[in-house]
């Protein structure tokens, strides 16, 4: 499990399944334009986790489980990412002591044989082949 209480395992779980508009690593990487790929996404997420992580950091609510219907708890996500970026705008300070940089490596991929994975191929041929 990593910090953010993610187990890395969770790939393997059908129900985190590579889809069109999910994107995970490759357990094999056997060509220069997978290779790219990978780095690619390595560098993605980890953009990824320090934005919310930051986020975080502001709402502590965020932190734990919310305790809201689905459709509320997604309008307190949104709300807390509006009021933060409000607070960039405005130049407003934040401790940035604590952060915690997200670990990189192979995230444990499951690939369905699916449209997640014909889409992730497209990706890789189309934009990170030379």
């Amino acid at each position: 499990m990593d910090r953010s209480g993610f187990r890395l395992s969770d790939y393997e779980n059908p129900r985190y399944a590579l889809k069109p508009f999910l994107m995970t690593p490759f357990i094999r990487v056997d060509s220069e334009a997978k290779e790219r790929y990978q780095q690619a996404h390595t560098r993605t997420r980890a953009c990824i986790e320090r934005a919310f992580g930051r986020l975080k950091r502001r709402f502590h609510v965020l932190h734990s489980e919310i305790r809201l219907r689905p459709e509320k708890a997604c309008k307190v996500a949104v709300a807390c990412v509006i009021l933060h970026n409000i607070a960039v705008d405005m130049n407003m300070p934040m401790d940035d002591d604590e952060f915690i940089q997200p670990q990189n490596g192979n995230d444990g991929v499951h690939q369905d044989g699916g449209t997640g994975v014909a889409t992730r191929d497209f990706i890789v041929e189309n934009f990170f082949s030379v």
